[in-house]
């Protein structure tokens, strides 16, 4: 799935901040005493430099000299006073104003505010979701040159979302995003390489995209970069530790899961469980799906933790819950045999279905033997035959087999 967007709730300040220690009472009287005397002025640039030196120090105050550096159409200052009325930061918040301050500054050209605007119709912030206008809206940023607008038109293409699918169109304007040194977009146009998606595999090319959307501090492309570079023998283990462990220090919640798995498989140093651990409850709970499914494995199997099916279920349905296949399928199988738990068909059946609406065909499976021979619930051939014929589109030959079962 590609990245669309990095979330509204930052205010988007293009100029340096300048953030002092200074925070008393009587220097910001002097701050607001300029603000006076000059933000009324064209075009309200002294009151975007008052803005920026008030950030974090008197949030209200920063709101009104955005404000005011808006009326006289500084459309950096109504981008970034969107942001601030739409969440609620030293004012009312006001989703609907804010659209209307970032609609202003991309009429004034600022195309940041036209991406932003976009943002809004694709999330349905402050109205109904409407991806055709969330499209015109990036096309303007995109056009505008701001990287960030071409990304989500790649996005928009690439899902069919407010345009017809292409996925040439997706490629073009994740290159465009990239060349616009816009991170986001070299992430995907890296995923769209190393995975083949509408083009020949190409790992060299994936790890360069990677690499420079990791220069431009996207933590998740720092990891697929070393991923991609261990997998395919590009660079060796320890080069790769040392890579996961920066972007988990970065935030990168999977990359922390990763160096939990290197240390646990010796990758790159001597094995180090107890540490791998450490990481692998860090991850788990900041909702890493991955390391909560790790963590329910080593309970189940009784792997370098204690065999515990209570902390297994426990995990597994954290992971379901993040939204990881395999912990479904899983926990559906505990329900189903009461490991760790009272047994509860339905509950198994549900954890399966989920799994199986995921692709995870192994999950189809098992969810059609259940019906097939009505292990629990009432058998339905009809049923199983659907969920084995799901399974066996997945090229799974035991699934084939139990579907010619089902039609003698």
């Amino acid at each position: 799935m590609p990245k669309y967007v990095l979330a509204i709730s930052t205010i988007i300040f293009l100029l340096p901040i300048i953030v002092t220690n200074a925070s008393n009472a009587q220097e910001n009287k002097k701050l607001i005493a300029v603000l006076e005397e000059q933000c009324g002025d064209e075009p309200g640039g002294e009151c975007v430099k008052i803005a920026i030196r008030l950030f974090k120090r008197d949030l209200t105050t920063m709101s009104k000299t955005l404000a005011r550096a808006c009326e006289v159409d500084n459309a950096f200052a109504c981008a970034n006073y969107g942001v601030v009325v739409g969440n609620g930061v030293g004012s009312r918040k006001d989703q609907a104003r804010a659209n209307g301050l970032y609609e202003k500054a991309c009429t004034l050209g600022y195309p940041q505010g036209c991406y932003l605007r976009g943002l809004s119709y694709g999330y349905g912030l402050g109205g109904p979701t409407d991806p055709v206008s969330a499209v015109r809206f990036h096309q303007q940023a995109c056009d505008g040159g701001y990287g960030g607008g071409c990304n989500s038109l790649g996005f928009h293409y690439s899902e069919g979302s407010g345009v017809g699918r292409s996925r040439a169109r997706s490629i073009e304007f994740y290159e465009r995003a990239c060349d616009l040194n816009y991170a986001i977009g070299c992430y995907n146009l890296g995923s769209v390489f190393e995975n083949g998606t509408g083009v020949d595999i190409d790992i060299e090319k994936a790890a360069f995209l990677y690499e420079k959307a990791c220069s431009g501090d996207d933590a998740a492309a720092c990891n697929n970069l070393n991923v991609v570079r261990q997998k395919n023998g590009l660079q060796d283990s320890e080069t790769s530790l040392e890579g996961f462990r920066n972007a988990c220090e970065a935030g990168h919640d999977l990359s922390c899961t990763n160096v939990a798995i290197s240390l646990i498989r010796g990758r790159g140093k001597p094995r180090h469980p107890n540490e791998a651990i450490n990481y692998l409850k860090r991850s788990c709970a900041r909702k890493e799906p991955s390391a909560c499914f790790q963590l329910g494995v080593m309970h189940h199997k009784g792997e370098i933790v204690s065999h515990d099916l209570f902390q297994a279920h426990l995990h597994y349905q954290r992971s379901c819950d993040y939204g990881h296949n395999d912990a479904c399928n899983s926990l559906g199988v505990m329900f189903l045999k009461g490991e760790g738990v009272t047994r509860n068909i339905k509950a198994g059946l549900q954890a399966l279905d989920t799994a199986c609406d995921g692709d995870l065909y192994n999950a189809c499976y098992n969810a059609g033997m259940v019906y097939f021979k009505g292990l629990g619930a009432e058998k339905d051939t009809q049923k199983a035959r659907r969920l084995f014929e799901r399974a066996c589109s997945g090229k799974m030959q035991h699934a084939c087999s139990q579907l010619e079962k089902t039609t003698n």
